[in-house]
């Protein structure tokens, strides 16, 4: 596994207990600046590959 796979990885288990954390708490939507933020973000990292 290369270094870059393994901070993926982190970062999905990382995002993963913060949806845990947050179904535990009263549960805020995210605005759809953050979703068009976050999507970018992962098409940025699809072409890099």
């Amino acid at each position: 596994m290369s270094q870059h796979d393994q901070v993926k990885n982190d970062q999905e288990k990382s995002k993963q207990q913060q949806q845990q954390q947050q179904d535990g708490k009263e549960f805020v939507p995210k605005s759809p600046d953050q979703n068009d933020l976050e999507k970018l973000n992962q098409n940025d990292e699809n072409q890099k590959k």
